[in-house]
């Protein structure tokens, strides 16, 4: 049911914003999320009829990839936590584009939400910034050792 909600609500503010209606800012950053993810342009369009099989691609639900990239502009609009701001400014430094850091900072949140679930737990961010400053160092170790095999 709750699958069903977001599609019809990320549907909702897709088509609000293609004809360049008021949004929330918050929905405009959605929408705008939704944008930088065109190559599913099709999918948003018949989005509020989709089912959960046709938001699946290669074992990504494209909702909530989309939902947690929203979460994280949301959190670097808000500023909180700041760790946000920092890493995604270290992951550029490295060489990620904006997208691909905040792709790489949600999959963080991701985790942390994943195990919340998993684990009956509350949010707990400190264990979420911890595990934020952890990704530019992880992408240097990366780039290093496809250095060395290169």
């Amino acid at each position: 049911m709750l699958g069903e909600y977001n599609r019809q609500r990320v549907w909702e503010i897709w088509q609000t914003g293609k004809q360049g209606g008021a949004l929330s800012e918050e929905d405009a950053r959605l929408y705008e999320v939704l944008e930088h993810h065109m190559q599913h342009a099709r999918l948003w369009d018949h989005l509020h009829e989709a089912g959960e099989a046709d938001v699946e691609q290669n074992g990504v639900n494209l909702v909530l990839h989309v939902l947690f990239h929203h979460v994280i502009e949301n959190q670097l609009a808000a500023d909180t936590p700041p760790a946000v701001r920092q890493v995604m400014r270290a992951l550029m430094q490295t060489g990620l584009k904006e997208h691909d850091a905040a792709h790489a900072v949600a999959s963080v949140l991701a985790w942390e939400m994943y195990d919340m679930m998993q684990n009956h737990r509350p949010y707990d961010e400190t264990r979420y910034v911890r595990e934020l400053r952890k990704l530019p160092l992880k992408r240097k170790q990366n780039a290093r050792k496809k250095k060395d095999r290169g």
